[in-house]
């Protein structure tokens, strides 16, 4: 790895002043750095395409960071794309929702029906 190849201005900002000492810092700062090439390069491989949705999920605010500073167009892609998904996923949520009380009302008309209580 080299640090001199690092393109995020965001990444160089954090080496900026850190101290090599700090391994913690240094060791988040070389996450980074693979996270960068990853999202420059692409995933290569079942197990790196593991570990990036993971880490994206789990370091969601640097990897937008990150991807709406190498790749901004793709990067606002991306989240319109993750809108159109959450407003859909929350119509089948309700549709389902919908079903389910249905289904329950009809079964509590029936019980009553067959002489069950409330």
């Amino acid at each position: 790895m080299s640090y001199q190849k690092v393109k995020s201005q965001y990444i160089k900002s954090l080496i900026l002043g850190a101290s090599w000492e700090n391994e913690e810092q240094r060791e988040y700062i070389d996450f980074l750095i693979e996270l960068e090439r990853v999202i420059l390069e692409g995933v290569h491989g079942m197990a790196e395409g593991i570990w990036y949705h993971h880490n994206t999920i789990k370091y969601r605010k640097e990897w937008e960071i990150l991807y709406r500073e190498l790749k901004p167009e793709i990067f606002e892609r991306i989240i319109e794309s993750e809108k159109r998904e959450a407003e859909e996923q929350k119509k089948r949520d309700e549709e389902w929702m919908r079903e389910w009380e249905e289904k329950e009302k009809r079964q509590k008309e029936e019980w009553l029906e067959m002489g069950g209580r409330e």
